[in-house]
């Protein structure tokens, strides 16, 4: 299973996804990035996939 390790993390740290599609029966909102254009292009700029 992918995970992620924070080892340090600054005030204003946040971690974003594209959202959990499927979920919202059990109670978990959709959530994902507010703004998807930007959420996409930091993403290719770091060369992570999209």
């Amino acid at each position: 299973m992918p995970h992620v390790e924070i080892r340090k993390s600054g005030w204003l740290t946040t971690v974003q996804d594209a959202g959990r599609w499927g979920h919202q029966s059990r109670g978990v909102s959709v959530s994902g990035p507010m703004d998807w254009a930007s959420h996409r292009l930091a993403n290719r700029l770091v060369g992570n996939p999209v």
